[in-house]
C-alpha cells in the first residue's frame, strides 16, 4: 500500500511516497485429507516384520511451510490388535507407510481393519481419517503329513509303468496353493531305479518353502522342522521266465555214413528260475 502527502492547496507532493507491505496471515481453515479415504492391500502371512506395501498419501491446502500445512499421520485403531501396526512417516514427503512388529497368523486372523488419522499442527488443529483394509494371504505354515506311517505294495517281476500303490498326505494350508501342493522325493532305496524286497523311505514337502515366524519382538529363532518321512515296503513277485537258447538258429552238419544214436548237437541254454538239468526237451518239428 502506498501513501502520498499532498499540499492541500496545490495538490502537489510535499514528501516522498510512503509504502507499506501488508501480509495476510493464513488461518488454519483447510482440513488435511488422505488421497484415498478407503484403501485395500494384500499381505502374505510370511512377510517379515518391518515395512508393509501400504503407503498413505495426505495433503493440506493451507499455506506451505507453516504449522497449518504441517501434519502428522498416526494409527487411531486397529482390529485385531496383534501384531501391532504403526505408521512410519517418510522424511521429506507428505507420505506415511504402514509397518508392523511380530508375525501374521493366517489361521487365527486373515483380515485387519486399520483407521489412520492425519492431523495438522495449526491452532486449533484439524484432522481427518481413512480406513485401511488388510487381507492376509496364506503362506506355507503347515508341514504336509503322510496319512499312514507305513505302506506296503506288490509288483510282478518284469512289469513296467504300473501303479503299485497310492500315498496320501494331509496339509492344513489353503488348498490349491503352492503351500498346499505336495512334492514327494525318495530319501534312499531307489538309487538304481530297481526295486527288490526292500523298504524305501520317502519324504514329502511343499512347492513353497515352509514359513516359520522369526520375530525380533518375540525372540523366535525356531528352525524349520525336517520333512515328514515314511517307509514303503515293495515286494517283487517272481515270475517263471522261460529258458532261453544261446542262439535262435544253429546249423548242424553230419556225415551220411554216421551211425544212428550219435549226438550231433547239444544246445546251450540259460534259465534264471530253474535247474537246467531238469529241463524237458521237446522237438517241435523234425526235418
Amino acid at each position: 500500500i502506498n501513501f502520498d502527502i499532498l499540499n492541500k492547496l496545490t495538490r502537489k507532493p510535499v514528501d516522498r511516497t510512503l509504502s507499506f507491505d501488508v501480509a495476510i496471515a493464513d488461518i488454519n481453515d483447510k482440513v488435511p485429507t488422505f488421497d484415498h479415504p478407503v484403501m485395500k492391500a494384500s499381505v502374505k502371512e510370511s512377510t517379515p516384520e518391518g515395512l508393509l506395501p501400504v503407503r498413505l498419501q495426505a495433503r493440506d491446502m493451507d499455506e506451505v511451510n507453516t504449522i497449518n500445512s504441517t501434519f502428522t499421520i498416526k494409527i487411531l485403531s486397529q482390529e485385531p490388535k496383534e501384531p501391532q501396526l504403526k505408521v512410519d512417516q517418510l522424511v521429506g514427503t507428505t507420505m506415511g507407510q504402514l509397518s508392523f512388529e511380530g508375525c501374521f497368523n493366517y489361521d487365527k486372523v486373515n483380515k485387519y481393519k486399520v483407521i489412520v488419522e492425519v492431523k495438522d499442527h495449526g491452532k486449533p488443529p484439524l484432522s481427518s481419517t481413512a480406513v485401511v483394509n488388510l487381507n492376509i494371504l496364506d503362506s506355507n505354515s503347515h508341514m504336509p503329513k503322510f496319512k499312514q506311517r507305513k505302506y506296503e505294495g506288490e509288483i510282478q517281476e518284469m512289469e513296467i509303468n504300473k501303479e503299485i500303490l497310492r500315498i496320501g498326505v494331509e496339509d492344513k494350508d489353503t488348498p490349491k496353493t503352492p503351500g498346499w501342493k505336495a512334492k514327494y522325493f525318495f530319501i534312499k532305496g531307489n538309487e538304481d531305479n530297481n526295486y527288490k524286497i526292500t523298504t524305501d523311505p520317502i519324504g514329502v514337502e511343499n512347492d513353497e518353502p515352509l514359513y516359520i515366524c522369526a520375530s525380533k519382538k518375540g525372540g523366535s529363532t525356531a528352525a524349520p522342522p525336517a520333512p515328514d518321512t515314511i517307509n514303503i515296503t515293495l515286494t517283487v513277485i517272481d515270475v517263471n521266465d522261460p529258458p532261453r537258447f544261446d542262439k535262435n538258429v544253429t546249423e548242424v552238419y553230419a556225415r551220411e555214413e554216421e551211425e544212428p544214436g550219435r549226438t550231433l548237437f547239444k544246445p546251450k541254454i540259460t534259465d534264471d528260475d530253474s535247474d537246467i538239468t531238469k529241463i524237458k526237451w521237446v522237438a517241435l518239428r523234425r526235418g
